[in-house]
């Protein structure tokens, strides 16, 4: 992993913690309050490492903030509730309630999309003449553009489940975490298969102007989309 994505990583580990403890602790006076807000300061000032002048990022709000946003509502949501209802009444322990054998696997929707934005806020790209300089949380690399086999449409959204909850959670007076979910859109982009058999993905919503800049430039240099892949 590169120190940028270190960081990042880091940086939303702390928040992710401080938010879900602020919420299941949200009845506690200030206590809970408190630590929601040092959650949300950290992830709206977290540092980035440098990078090259001419690369170019992810836009922040649409690719970076709303995915942490949403992913730290969902994950402490869902980790919280049983807490909540532990409290007030029904069949639990510790004060914990059973309900959280199912509510904590679904705060693995919320988990991803903080690794989404923490990855979004890793990467950038860099349009070099004869290659491509992309940098991940995980690694830094140039590819060039005679190593890039097709380009591909790509989408990801979030897990069908997921959204099925968001009526039941409006009906069970949860309404900011069920708008969350009925906004939440499927990612898009990119796919550039590169002849070694590695992908490289290039989501819309992150790089739109960009893109369009890119996909100039692979048709100039003669990379294939998938449909005219297939007929060679």
């Amino acid at each position: 992993m590169t120190n940028r994505g270190l960081i990042q990583c880091l940086g939303r580990a702390v928040s992710l913690a401080l938010f879900v403890t602020g919420l299941v602790h949200i009845r506690s006076g200030l206590f809970g309050p408190v630590l929601v807000t040092v959650a949300i300061i950290i992830i709206w000032f977290l540092p980035t490492m440098p990078r090259p002048q001419d690369a170019l990022a992810p836009h922040r709000l649409p690719a970076v903030l709303g995915p942490d946003l949403l992913g730290h509502l969902l994950t402490g949501f869902f980790i919280a509730l049983p807490f909540w209802a532990g409290e007030d009444a029904g069949f639990s322990r510790s004060g914990i309630h059973v309900m959280a054998i199912i509510t904590w696997p679904m705060a693995i929707g919320g988990l991803v999309l903080v690794a989404v934005a923490a990855g979004n806020a890793s990467r950038w790209l860099r349009i070099e003449d004869d290659a491509l300089e992309v940098a991940t949380a995980w690694r830094r690399q140039r590819i060039h553009y005679v190593d890039i086999a097709r380009i591909e449409p790509w989408r990801r959204g979030l897990p069908r489940w997921l959204r099925v909850l968001a009526p039941l959670l409006a009906a069970g007076g949860h309404p900011t975490a069920a708008g969350g979910l009925m906004l939440a859109r499927d990612s898009t982009g990119v796919c550039l298969k590169l002849t070694d058999g590695r992908n490289i993905v290039v989501q819309n919503e992150a790089f739109e102007k960009p893109l369009r800049r890119l996909l100039h430039v692979l048709k100039k240099k003669g990379v294939p989309t998938a449909a005219e892949g297939e007929q060679t």
